[in-house]
């Protein structure tokens, strides 16, 4: 269930708001530096959320469905930020 629910969330990225999408990378801890680059959270909640900010908020995707007490504690800005995201794309349809 984890593997289509994060597979869908791929699938979904492109549709989603680019200012919700700037709003999970900083509620994930997203930042830019000196060089203009993308730089990852120090804190990751799965190794391969550091590759971009669509595999990172895939995964806090398939959390938020699949166990959301611990993404609740992982970050819990993150959490309500997914959440917003999950709400505009119910409120689409």
């Amino acid at each position: 269930r984890a593997v289509v629910i994060h597979e869908m969330a791929h699938i979904a990225f492109p549709s989603i708001d680019p200012t919700l999408k700037f709003e999970f990378g900083l509620a994930a801890g997203w930042n830019i530096d000196s060089d203009y680059k993308l730089t990852p959270p120090s804190k990751l909640l799965m190794p391969d959320s550091k590759d971009s900010i669509e595999e990172d908020l895939t995964n806090h995707i398939e959390i938020f469905y699949s166990d959301p007490s611990r993404l609740m504690t992982f970050n819990s800005l993150a959490f309500l930020t997914i959440k917003k995201i999950i709400e505009s794309k119910e409120n689409d349809q």
